[in-house]
């Protein structure tokens, strides 16, 4: 028969109160976004990783007649037709795009669906909310629309849900 201390109550009270003290972070700081990072134009972006249903592979890309200028054209995705967006022209960028594009990351909410058209993809990261800042200055006002903050190493972080809410970005499928 193992021998039990005589101090075992100052020790389970010392433990209760060494646990019931207050965290030492505020909940902020330890709250974090899974984010998926790619440069356009020779920047690093990225979104939050659970906006992103797959990144694929660019095919054959359709033009469109008629239709704005972040409208890269279509693509056939499995039997669907995705839309794919110029970032360039979302975000007001003045680089030109290039003659040949590698990725497309297809962004999905609710009820909208849309690819957007990287450069490359530079991986994933685990970014701290508490790290994020709120503005940049060199973005221009189109592109602030959908900017969520700015990460460590000038991760600028898009705020992809109000890219699938606004309504300037649904294509109806309707013909007139």
């Amino acid at each position: 028969m193992s021998h039990i201390p005589d101090n075992t109550t100052e020790i389970l009270q010392a433990r209760a109160r060494k646990l019931a003290q207050p965290r030492t972070h505020s909940e902020e700081q330890t709250r974090h976004l899974d984010i998926t990072c790619f440069t356009v134009a020779q920047e690093c972006y990225g979104f939050e990783s659970r906006f992103i249903r797959e990144i694929i592979p660019v095919s054959q890309i359709t033009p469109l007649p008629g239709v704005p200028a972040f409208v890269a054209g279509i693509m056939n995705l499995r039997g669907r037709i995705l839309c794919l967006m110029e970032p360039r022209h979302l975000l007001g960028l003045s680089a030109p795009a290039p003659k040949e594009r590698s990725l497309v990351i297809v962004l999905a909410g609710a009820d909208q669906e849309f690819g957007l058209l990287i450069d490359t993809l530079t991986g994933v990261c685990r970014l701290p909310l508490h790290s994020l800042q709120e503005h940049l200055p060199t973005l221009s006002d189109q592109g602030r629309r959908y900017l969520h903050g700015i990460g460590p190493d000038q991760l600028i972080l898009l705020d992809a849900q109000a890219m699938l809410l606004d309504p300037r970005l649904r294509i109806e499928d309707e013909i007139d």
